[in-house]
């Protein structure tokens, strides 16, 4: 439940940024990041419960 918490958050930050930022390319590799590390992080949570 906390990691789709992060995962919103990372969302709206990324959302904001692309508001902000006029430079495309730059914004969708951000939102790749965000997303791969909120991924690896949500994997990690679910390793430790098993």
């Amino acid at each position: 439940m906390q990691s789709l918490v992060k995962l919103g958050v990372l969302l709206y930050k990324v959302k904001i940024s692309m508001r902000h930022s006029q430079n495309i390319n730059l914004n969708l590799f951000a939102l790749c990041r965000s997303v791969v590390d909120s991924m690896e992080s949500y994997t990690k949570n679910l390793l430790s419960f098993v």
